[in-house]
């Protein structure tokens, strides 16, 4: 297990980029794209069924956002325009999560349903179906080119290789049940949390339960590209930030008030933090000190369930390639 858990670091391992854009989703189904290096309010390229927003990503490139939610229906739109591309029948029940490979290759979605599945994003088609991953149901999934991240209501974290083939697994023992899961850009780590707020460390020196003495429920986690800190968006109007070295908590600032922060992303080149509320406003942070970056107008209409930073797409080759 410990050779496996030393391979973690290939699920999320993308060298740093510019990212001048950030995405917002709203809970009724807007999405919005800010550019932050300039004063114009968001625009809002496209809208959906509410029910269709409850999970999103954007690929490392920042040429596609994906969405889903309670159909099996996974919508990938183009970045900057958010013009429709194409759309693949996702999970029996609705989609829990999804996500893109390192790489921006798959689109990776898991849902109600045991299975975690996988298709090329060039077109669609499908690429790997794990279909007993998780008895009871699968929650969240990554995916690099090589292995895929699962967790499931059966409270266990699952590693397989591109084969759909087990890896190893861990019983993470959430009191509350497992409900998100993190990994490390740069290190060898993988982290869970449950519905309670408890949130877990685990890599090759072993299992670590992140200290907190002012435990909330966790709406999400992400890790900073240096592997040095996790940000969470906390149900009480929180972010919390640990290091993960000392493993100690260091940070914890009122973000949103009293309403719950519910989104949460770190930008490319590990310096600002963006937050999403149910106040419906988006707010950005420093990484260092959590110190208030840009003002940001309060613009959508509902709670802000998603945030990404968009990487600036990369010039494609003149000869296309070749």
């Amino acid at each position: 297990m410990r050779a496996a858990l030393a391979c973690l670091g290939l699920l999320l391992c993308a060298g740093a980029a510019r990212a001048q854009r950030l995405a917002s989703v709203g809970a009724d189904g807007a999405v919005r794209l800010w550019n932050l290096s300039g004063d114009a309010p968001p625009a809002e390229i496209l809208k959906v069924p509410a029910a269709d927003a409850r999970t999103s990503a954007v690929s490392p490139d920042g040429r596609w956002l994906a969405l889903a939610g309670a159909s099996r229906a996974i919508r990938l739109f183009s970045l900057p325009d958010g013009k429709p591309a194409r759309t693949v029948e996702g999970p029996d029940g609705g989609v829990a999560s999804v996500a893109f490979s390192v790489d921006g290759t798959l689109l990776v979605a898991a849902g109600s349903g045991p299975a975690v599945r996988l298709w090329k994003v060039a077109d669609g088609a499908p690429a790997l179906t794990i279909p007993d991953a998780h008895p009871g149901g699968a929650l969240v999934a990554q995916a690099s080119d090589t292995q895929i991240l699962s967790a499931g209501k059966d409270d266990v974290l699952t590693l397989w290789d591109a084969k759909g083939a087990r890896q190893f697994t861990i019983e993470t023992d959430h009191l509350a049940g497992l409900t998100g899961i993190a990994s490390s850009l740069a290190g060898q780590k993988a982290f869970t949390w449950g519905a309670d707020g408890q949130l877990k460390m685990w890599s090759v020196a072993g299992f670590h339960e992140m200290p907190d003495d002012a435990r909330a429920p966790i709406r999400a986690a992400v890790v900073t590209p240096d592997g040095n800190r996790l940000f969470a968006a906390g149900g009480d109007g929180t972010l919390k930030a640990w290091d993960l070295t000392r493993r100690e908590r260091v940070l914890r600032v009122a973000a949103h008030g009293a309403q719950p922060v519910v989104a949460v992303a770190v930008s490319p080149d590990g310096r600002w933090v963006a937050t999403g509320g149910a106040d419906k406003a988006v707010r950005l942070w420093s990484v260092a000190d959590a110190a208030p970056g840009k003002s940001l107008p309060v613009v959508h209409a509902a709670a802000v369930v998603a945030v990404h930073f968009v990487p600036e797409p990369k010039p494609a080759p003149a000869d296309g390639g070749k």
